[in-house]
């Protein structure tokens, strides 16, 4: 899973905050990561090769355990239009669900105008932008941050 992160950040650095070189991701936070039920991985295969993937968290604090956060999402781009990325959101919401979360929380980059879509396409809802979010090499990508209201669902 780590070399599918690594993958992600390095093929398109204006959808991530994280950088290939100072990723703090290595394989014993992983390992921590994922031996807590607070956090969920999803990936998708094509044989034994990761092809896709997607992380959230729910909130630890007592006062937001009602909220998850998706905190990183990559599907490679000859993998996209094909329901892969459709499929591993639906198990996200239906963990987030089972934790009994209200609603579940995104940031999106402009650079990536089909995971909008797609994210939109599963009831997701703009909250706001912030400008200029990340800037890579003298290019500049805003930030859209969106919430799925699992109440109404």
């Amino acid at each position: 899973m780590l070399l599918s992160r690594q993958e992600a950040l390095s093929e398109h650095p204006l959808a991530f905050s994280s950088s290939p070189d100072k990723d703090r991701m290595n394989p014993q936070t992983y390992r921590k990561l994922m031996a807590s039920d607070a956090h969920a991985l999803f990936g998708t295969l094509d044989g034994e090769e990761v092809v896709g993937l997607v992380w959230m968290r729910r909130n630890s604090s007592l006062k937001e355990r009602h909220r998850a956060y998706v905190w990183g999402t990559y599907l490679r781009s000859s993998y996209r239009g094909q329901g892969a990325g459709r499929q591993m959101m639906k198990c996200l919401i239906e963990r987030a669900r089972s934790w009994g979360c209200e609603s579940i929380d995104l940031g999106v980059s402009s650079a990536a105008p089909e995971a909008r879509q797609l994210y939109l396409s599963l009831g997701f809802v703009s909250f706001g932008i912030r400008e200029r979010a990340l800037i890579w090499e003298g290019t500049a990508v805003d930030e859209e941050y969106m919430v799925l209201d699992l109440r109404q669902q």
